[in-house]
C-alpha cells in the first residue's frame, strides 16, 4: 500500500497486502473480502480496523488454511481494533507481535489453524470479548507473555482451546466475568508459569461461571502455574480431568455440575484462603507462602503490601524456581496507570543479585519493554549459561526472528540450539508448534496428543471426508448453523429430535455432490432444551461405504 485504504465493498486480493506506517487500513461495513494464493495481510506499525456492523459483519475469507504458505492477519508492532468480523480458513485468525493496542470484540474465528495468537502482550492489555473460535485446529487463543481481559467465548473442536505461557488472564480492573464455554476441544485451557482467573473471588465474580463440556483433558497446569476455576461447569464434578504438576496450583471448588438452566450460584468457602491458612504461619516465611499472600493482597488492592513480597523474593531470593511467578506476579501490583514506574523498576530499580535467575528475567523483562534485538538476547544467552534465563532467552530470541523481524532461518537455527541445550524445556514445546513450518514438520507431529474429537488433519482432507462438525452458535437462541462435509456424492438426511427422540426438523432430504456444506437451523418455534442433530450418508457412489452421527446442541431462551 502508498496510501490509506479503505475496503467497503466485496473484494478480492490475489497476493500479500503489506501496510506500513503511516498508512492506516480500514475494512469496513459490508466487505466481504477474499484472499487468494495462501496470503497474508501484514500489518507493520500502523493501524488495522475491521469493523463491521451487527447486521452486516466484515468478512475475511483467505479461502483455505495454509499450514506452510502461513496465510492469515500477521501483524507487528501494531493498533489493532476488530469489532463484528468474521475471519476463516487461515493458519492465523490474528497473529499480533508486541501489539501497541489490541482490541477484538463481536468476532468469529473459522476453521483456521491458530485462532488468536497473541506474543509480547504486557506492555497493554489485550482485551476480548464476544469472540467465537470454531474448529481452530491447533490452538484457539495462544499467548505468551501478555496481559489479557477475556469474557464471553465459545470455543469448540480445537487441540488446545487456550493455551497460555507466562501470561496473566482477567486483571480485576476491567474483567467483572469471563463466561467461557468451552466444548468438544482435546485440552479445554495449558497453562505454564501464569495467573489466571477463571473463578469467583469471594462475592466479587472476576471471571466464573464458565463451562467445560465433551473436553478429553479440562485442564493441564504444570510450573507453578496458578489457576482460579471456582463456580464453574463441569460435564462432571466428581472427574474434571485436571492434571496439575511442577508446582501448579488449580482451585476448583465450588463447582457445578453443567445442565440446562444451572443456577448461577453458590458461595463456597475461599479455597485460597484456606490453603493460606494450611501452609503459613502469616510470615509468608518461604517463597511459596509469600506468593500466594501478595495474590492475597491483590485481590484486596492492597498492592504496595503484594510489591513488597515479590521485591524480596526478586532481590533475596534470586535464584529460587519461583522467580519467574514473582515477577508475573510483581507485575500485577501496577494498574495500568502505573505501568511507567513498573518499567523503571524493571530497567534500572532494582537490587536483584548479579549472575541470579531473577537479575537474567528481569534484564529480559526491560528489554522485551524497549527496542529488543538479537544481540541483548545473545548476550544474556552468554552471561546465564545453563541457567533458566539463557533457555528462556532464546524462546523469546526465535520468538523476535520470527514475530518481530521476520527471519524465519534465524528463528529455526535459534529454535535448533534450545533443543540442542535444553531438550525438555518447556518453551520448546511451544516454539514446535507456532515454527513448525519453518523446521519442516506438520503442527501433529509437535503435539502428541492426537485431533481434538471429529478434526482431521487439514482443511483438504476435512472436505474430502464424511464429518458432521459442531453447530455455532451453541448454546443457540434462535438460530444456529450446522456444518458437515460429505467425502463422494451421497444420499443425505440431516434431521434435528428432541430429547424424547420426537422429529421436530428435516433440514436436508436427498442426493448431495461432495465437499464441505452448511444448513441453518431455526428454532423459534420450539422451547429450551436439548436438542439432537443426526447427519446419515450413504455414498451413491460405493454402496458400502456409509456415515452416521448425532450432536448435541442446547437451545436457551
Amino acid at each position: 500500500m502508498v496510501g490509506n485504504e479503505t475496503v467497503a465493498s466485496n473484494t478480492t486480493i490475489k497476493g500479500n497486502v503489506v501496510i506500513n506506517s503511516p498508512y492506516i487500513l480500514t475494512i469496513d461495513s459490508g466487505a466481504d473480502v477474499t484472499i487468494e494464493n495462501s496470503s497474508k495481510i501484514n500489518v507493520n506499525n500502523t493501524y488495522l480496523y475491521v469493523i463491521g456492523s451487527a447486521t452486516d459483519p466484515c468478512v475475511l475469507n483467505f479461502g483455505a488454511a495454509s499450514w506452510y504458505g502461513g496465510n492469515g492477519i500477521i501483524a507487528t508492532n501494531a493498533q489493532i481494533m476488530i469489532d463484528k468480523a468474521v475471519i476463516k480458513n487461515a493458519k492465523y485468525g490474528i497473529k499480533s507481535y508486541n501489539a501497541q493496542n489490541f482490541i477484538v470484540e463481536n468476532t468469529q474465528f473459522e476453521t483456521c489453524y491458530y485462532g488468536i495468537l497473541l506474543e509480547n502482550q504486557s506492555a497493554e492489555f489485550a482485551q476480548l470479548d464476544n469472540i467465537s473460535l470454531s474448529q481452530c485446529y491447533v490452538r484457539g487463543l495462544s499467548a505468551n507473555d501478555s496481559w489479557i481481559t477475556m469474557s464471553n467465548f465459545n470455543i469448540t473442536g480445537c487441540e488446545t482451546g487456550l493455551w497460555f505461557d507466562y501470561c496473566y488472564v482477567n486483571e480485576k480492573y476491567d474483567a467483572p466475568g469471563a463466561n467461557l464455554f468451552l466444548q468438544n476441544n482435546f485440552i479445554g485451557l495449558y497453562t505454564t508459569y501464569s495467573d489466571l482467573y477463571l473463578g469467583q473471588d469471594g462475592n466479587d465474580s472476576i471471571g466464573a461461571y464458565n463451562t467445560f463440556l465433551n473436553i478429553d483433558q479440562n485442564i493441564e497446569a504444570e510450573n507453578d502455574a496458578y489457576v482460579r476455576v471456582q463456580d464453574n461447569y463441569w460435564a462432571n464434578t466428581s472427574s474434571k480431568m485436571i492434571n496439575a504438576w511442577g508446582g501448579a496450583l488449580v482451585l476448583d471448588e465450588p463447582s457445578f455440575t453443567y445442565v440446562p438452566d444451572n443456577p448461577l450460584s453458590g458461595d463456597g468457602e475461599d479455597e485460597e484462603l484456606a490453603a493460606i491458612k494450611e501452609m503459613s504461619n502469616g510470615e509468608g516465611t518461604s517463597v511459596r507462602e509469600k506468593l500466594t499472600i501478595a495474590r492475597q493482597h491483590i485481590r484486596a488492592s492492597r498492592f504496595s503490601q503484594a510489591r513488597k513480597l515479590c521485591i524480596d523474593i526478586l532481590e533475596q531470593n534470586g535464584d529460587d524456581p519461583l522467580v519467574p511467578m514473582a515477577l508475573l506476579v510483581l507485575r500485577q501490583t501496577f494498574t495500568p496507570e502505573e505501568i511507567s514506574i513498573y518499567k523503571e523498576y524493571v530497567l534500572n530499580g532494582h537490587k536483584a543479585a548479579k549472575g541470579s535467575i531473577a537479575k537474567g528475567m528481569l534484564t529480559i523483562a526491560a528489554f522485551d519493554l524497549m527496542e529488543a534485538n538479537v544481540a541483548i538476547y545473545d548476550s544474556i544467552c552468554s552471561e546465564y549459561a545453563g541457567k533458566l534465563p539463557e533457555s528462556y532467552a532464546l524462546y523469546k530470541k526465535s520468538l523476535y526472528q520470527f514475530g518481530n523481524l521476520g527471519d524465519v532461518k534465524g528463528a529455526k537455527i535459534t529454535r535448533n540450539r534450545l533443543e540442542s541445550k535444553y531438550p525438555e524445556s518447556i518453551y520448546l514445546k511451544d516454539l514446535n508448534s507456532r515454527l513448525a513450518d519453518s523446521v519442516s514438520f506438520h503442527p501433529l507431529n509437535s503435539v502428541p496428543l492426537g485431533l481434538p474429537k471429529g478434526i482431521s488433519n487439514s482443511v483438504t482432507e476435512i472436505v474430502n471426508e464424511y464429518q458432521l462438525f459442531n453447530n455455532f452458535p451453541n448454546p443457540f437462541n434462535p438460530e444456529t448453523v450446522i456444518k458437515f462435509s460429505l467425502k463422494e456424492r451421497s444420499n443425505v438426511t440431516l434431521d434435528v429430535y428432541n430429547i424424547a427422540g420426537q422429529k421436530v426438523a428435516e433440514l436436508v432430504s436427498g442426493e448431495m455432490e461432495k465437499g464441505f456444506l452448511e444448513r441453518k437451523f431455526d428454532g423459534t418455534k420450539l422451547s429450551s432444551g436439548v436438542y439432537i442433530f443426526r447427519l446419515s450418508a450413504q455414498s451413491l457412489e460405493n454402496g458400502n461405504l456409509k456415515y452416521s452421527k448425532t450432536m448435541k446442541s442446547l437451545l436457551l431462551k
